[in-house]
């Protein structure tokens, strides 16, 4: 158990692979039982489970929570730690969830680039994480659902660069057509970001990267 699961605490690396780190708070080892009531509950504000900050009581379904609060700052671009509309962070975004208006909310940057279809598998993971208890998934079936988000990315961005592949040759054709040297001009190589991309894709980095690759074009 981490017990303080935050996106302070979630380190990328030259890679973008990322990192748990600060692990002074965890609980660790063969000894430590699954669920146990704790006299000194720890963590930061905004991550914190309901059931540990008011009754104590501790479970490897904390830190599911906290994880879940890190996905809706990731999809909304807001720190959890800042009330919003007089309301706990957890409390607005499950609200805007359950009311089917998360995209009034999301980050604009996310909102245009985001698949509907990686969306949805995002935000319905991140909002069970925020359930009660033992209603949480575990981490590993979460990890599942967020590469099932990213391939549903991954595959629409493979899509998008089609469709730009295909009106940049459109585009070389008419001017060369407009020229007259149609038959003595090659046609064109990939532009570079769409080389970048699928040496990316093959080797199934991180959306963050492929994201980043996009920007350039």
């Amino acid at each position: 158990m981490h017990r303080d699961v935050k996106s302070a605490n979630i380190l990328l690396d030259e890679n973008w692979n990322a990192k748990i780190s600060d692990f002074g708070l965890s609980k660790k080892g063969p000894n430590v039982p699954a669920s146990f009531v704790s006299s000194n509950p720890c963590g930061t504000r905004g991550y914190i489970c309901p059931e540990y900050e008011s009754n104590r009581y501790l479970t490897t379904k904390a830190d599911v929570f906290s994880f879940g609060v890190v996905l809706f700052e990731v999809l909304c671009g807001r720190p959890a730690y800042v009330a919003v509309d007089d309301q706990p962070f957890n409390i607005w975004v499950q609200k805007h969830y359950t009311r089917k208006t998360l995209n009034t909310i999301i980050h604009s940057g996310v909102h245009e680039q985001i698949n509907p279809a990686s969306l949805h598998t995002f935000s319905t993971i991140a909002y069970q994480c925020l359930k009660n208890g033992e209603e949480r998934p575990t981490m590993k079936e979460v990890v599942e659902q967020l590469q099932k988000a990213l391939d549903d990315q991954l595959v629409s961005c493979c899509t998008r660069l089609r469709r730009c592949y295909i009106f940049f040759v459109i585009a070389f054709y008419f001017k060369t057509i407009r020229s007259g040297a149609l038959f003595s001009t090659p046609p064109p190589p990939p532009p570079n970001y769409i080389v970048r991309f699928w040496v990316l894709f093959l080797k199934k980095k991180r959306f963050a990267v492929v994201k980043t690759t996009l920007c350039t074009c």
